[in-house]
């Protein structure tokens, strides 16, 4: 992760900037989950199996709230996770059908 995002003084702001955006979202499972249903959206969640940073255990919570969720846990950590997502070539569906 350092090497890849941190090499340049650009690349570093913009971590910095991301974490001071980020730091104060705090997540009320129970009120997005009431959101989620009253509008009827489908959720797909994806997790690293390894990764550190956003365990499974810490969004659990926020799965067992949500009525229309799939889970995809990939082989990786939290760094690599768009990566290999986009290798996999899901296909999430929609009401116009897949959707690659």
């Amino acid at each position: 992760f350092a090497e890849s995002t941190l090499a340049t003084p650009p690349q570093r702001e913009q971590v910095v900037r991301s974490w001071l955006a980020f730091r104060s979202i705090r997540i009320k499972p129970v009120l997005l989950a009431g959101r989620v249903t009253r509008h009827n959206v489908a959720v797909n969640v994806v997790l690293g199996q390894f990764d550190r940073v956003l365990p499974a255990p810490f969004v659990q919570p926020l799965l067992n709230a949500l009525p229309n969720v799939t889970l995809h846990i990939l082989p990786t950590g939290h760094h690599k996770l768009v990566d290999v997502w986009a290798k996999t070539e899901p296909v999430i569906p929609t009401k116009e059908g897949p959707r690659r």
